[in-house]
């Protein structure tokens, strides 16, 4: 039996929100990281446009601190659209037909279930790429607080990780 599925609704997205890609449409890999509103199509589907991307520093992460490798961060250029030449397109075949997708312009489903924060989320249409609504502290830099909090959070998950990986050496030598 075919579950019946209902779609969220896009009344609570505008033109010019910002969606991050979390999976993409082909081997996990999207064209972008984040992708730009540009319509609103009926009452469960919006239009997409992948946005460039600029890469930067945090500067308040010291070179050694456990979270260096994450020093470099992307952020989206709002109204910048990646174009067919920055983008893959892809192909696929369903039933014998080929099916082509350039990636300039993505339509996506609102789903009804929204992220851990209560943002919404989208799915592509055909292709399955999930997207996840984005605000500009998701990209800013982190302040030094942040990183503090972030390298405490690191330093207790491995503490946790050797007190484990110890504790089942401990349980193999008895």
């Amino acid at each position: 039996m075919e579950k019946d599925w209902k779609w969220g609704s896009n009344e609570n997205i505008c033109i010019g929100n910002i969606f991050e890609c979390w999976s993409g449409p082909y081997l996990d890999q999207p064209d972008s990281d984040y992708y730009q509103v540009v319509a609103l199509r009926g009452k469960t589907q919006v239009v997409l446009r992948p946005l460039q991307l600029e890469t930067y520093i945090n500067e308040g992460i010291a070179e050694d601190s456990p979270l260096h490798w994450r020093r470099e961060r992307k952020r989206p250029l709002p109204g910048r659209f990646m174009t067919a030449e920055h983008l893959i397109a892809r192909v696929r075949y369903e039933r014998g037909k080929e099916i082509r997708r350039t990636g300039e312009e993505v339509t996506a489903w609102v789903l009804p279930d929204h992220t851990i924060e209560g943002r919404p989320k989208l799915q592509e249409v055909c292709w399955k790429a999930i997207y996840n609504l984005a605000l500009p502290k998701d990209w800013e830099p982190w302040d030094a607080e942040t990183i503090k909090q972030l390298e405490e959070e690191d330093l207790q998950a491995r503490k946790e990780l050797a007190q484990r990986w110890l504790g089942e050496q401990r349980g193999l030598e008895l």
